[in-house]
């Protein structure tokens, strides 16, 4: 029976690294997919639920009927479900596939990495609830990340959810992902870290974007 790869590169990263170089064929991996993806969709829904990411709906309940109001509460949490699914989607699959362009890595081999960078995401994502419930803490202001610097930086909202998005976890992330390249890819050190930063630098440029093209729109 082959043993789960996200939970082996949590506990002994190094002999994950040493099977994965012996191993030729990787198989049963769709069922940690799948519970990944579950894992995601209910991390939202209980975040939408304790009303995390409402701050637009809220500021408008007044001008609401309830019925309005609940019928607003219910798309929104159909809405950040769809959310999740195209969230756990893009960061196992398409993410796995920008790296394979660049690397030739086996897909199914930089899969493995992003199912433990999704179950990372999935941790940030939990750590995330008891902060805003207990200290109304914002996800971008969460002491995990940058957001807190940036508040006192500048009242820009482009600028500060980008930050906010940069926590030590997703460091760890582009880290992981990294090292889990260096060892597989036939890439000098610079191209791969290339590649990674890249990646990042571009999400976070979006987050700014849609942010700024938000903010206007609302």
């Amino acid at each position: 029976m082959h043993r789960s790869y996200l939970f082996g590169f949590i506990k002994a990263p190094d002999a994950q690294f040493y099977r994965l170089e012996k191993e030729e064929t990787i198989r049963d991996q769709w069922k940690v997919q799948l519970w990944l993806i579950a894992a995601t969709l209910i991390a939202y829904i209980v975040m939408s639920l304790y009303g995390m990411g409402t701050e637009s709906l809220s500021d408008r309940l007044t001008e609401l009927s309830t019925a309005e109001y609940v019928a607003s509460q219910f798309w929104f949490v159909i809405g950040r479900m769809v959310y999740a699914l195209i969230l756990a989607i893009g960061v196992l699959y398409l993410v796995s596939y920008y790296f394979y362009l660049w690397t030739k890595i086996p897909y199914k081999k930089l899969v493995l990495m992003q199912q433990v960078a999704l179950f990372a995401i999935i941790i940030e994502r939990i750590l995330w609830i008891p902060l805003f419930v207990i200290f109304g803490v914002d996800w971008n202001m969460s002491p995990m990340s940058f957001g807190v610097i940036a508040v006192y930086l500048t009242d820009h909202q482009w600028l500060i959810n980008p930050l906010g998005a940069l926590s030590v976890i997703q460091i760890w992330i582009a880290y992981f992902q990294g090292i889990y390249l260096r060892r597989f890819a036939t890439l000098e050190r610079w191209q791969v870290w290339l590649i990674v930063v890249g990646l990042h630098l571009f999400i976070y440029i979006m987050i700014g974007v849609l942010t700024y093209a938000l903010e206007g729109w609302v």
